[in-house]
């Protein structure tokens, strides 16, 4: 399978990094070593957002506290979290994707780590989706045995082309065919961990409509947003702590056109399942995947306009649900 006129981009750049992260690469000049174990002052920090080339002199000066602020990095922006916590920002372009992880140690020091835009490749020969048994763990996950417990806000979404029964229908799909590992490569091991759909509401996914994660209310929502003609396709933000996720909210940019995955497909529309699926797997710990050298993944960073073949994870996609979370 090939894929064309690529929505989620393709393969990572490489050659800025000095050592692997749990979430993506760490790049020079990108993470900063925590100040030394103090309490940080309980003012909070005055004014906008910070570039992460900021947080260097902050974790010299530590003259306030930084929790709440926004991180600036790229196209891509998150809310420093409480102490003890991550957050992590999967934020997908037509042109590529970008990752930031903004994280706040028990002593009030914040590390930033960041992954750039990645610009799409043609794809090259590669295993097909039953014979990939490539994967990337984020290095974070739900409880073993726990349900994902989840909400729809179902604002804007007629402005995606479809219907609100199609829209929500398949959210579901997206978000249950991860939870038990749904293949056509006949593996049949489903995963220890669970979803729920707990119903519609009225409180927004914690997603701004530039592409980054803001403070997370605890509510797991999956929705649409206006994030520009030119912006993010999708974004997922996780929030964890000590490895364990504890909030994930997804938004779906509704500024571009989608499709039900039924009959033939309008020229320029995206398969709305697939790209939900995609989102859904980073919900679950799943990480991108080279999309040149496997561009049958799910977790690939790249689609192409009516392409409905990511609504199913392949072999290794499975095999590392199955790694994270055993078999039920």
């Amino acid at each position: 399978m090939t894929t064309t006129s690529p929505a989620f981009g393709g393969r990572r750049r490489r050659g800025a990094a000095t050592a692997l992260t749990a979430t993506g690469v760490l790049l020079a000049g990108a993470f900063w070593a925590a100040a030394p174990a103090s309490a940080a002052p309980a003012e909070p920090c005055a004014g906008g957002e910070m570039s992460v080339d900021g947080l260097a002199q902050w974790n010299r000066d530590r003259a306030c506290d930084l929790v709440g602020r926004t991180i600036r990095a790229g196209r891509t922006s998150a809310v420093v979290p409480p102490r003890g916590t991550s957050v992590t920002a999967h934020v997908l372009f037509v042109d590529g994707e970008e990752e930031l992880t903004v994280t706040t140690a028990a002593d009030g020091s914040v590390t930033a780590t960041t992954e750039p835009a990645a610009a799409a490749d043609a794809a090259a020969a590669a295993p097909t989706a039953c014979n990939d048994h490539a994967s990337n763990l984020m290095g974070i996950k739900w409880p073993v045995g726990s349900t994902y417990r989840w909400f729809y806000h179902p604002a804007n979404q007629a402005k995606s082309k479809l219907t609100a029964a199609e829209a929500l229908n398949a959210t579901k799909n997206a978000t249950k065919n991860v939870a038990i590992g749904f293949n056509d490569c006949g593996l049949s091991a489903k995963p220890k961990v669970f979803q729920a759909y707990a119903g519609t509401t009225s409180a927004a996914p914690n997603v701004t409509n530039g592409g980054g994660c803001s403070a997370s209310d605890g509510k797991n929502v999956a929705g649409w947003g206006d994030m520009g003609g030119s912006g993010p396709l999708g974004v997922t933000c996780n929030w964890s702590s000590s490895g364990t996720i504890v909030a994930s909210d997804m938004k779906v940019n509704f500024r571009y056109d989608y499709w039900n995955g039924k009959g033939s497909c309008p020229a320029g529309r995206y398969d709305y399942q697939s790209v939900a699926t995609h989102e859904r797997g980073h919900t679950f710990g799943l990480g991108h995947v080279d999309g040149t050298a496997h561009p049958t993944a799910t977790m690939t960073p790249a689609i192409g306009p009516c392409n409905k073949s990511k609504r199913t994870l392949d072999a290794g996609e499975h095999q590392a649900l199955i790694t994270m979370y055993g078999r039920r």
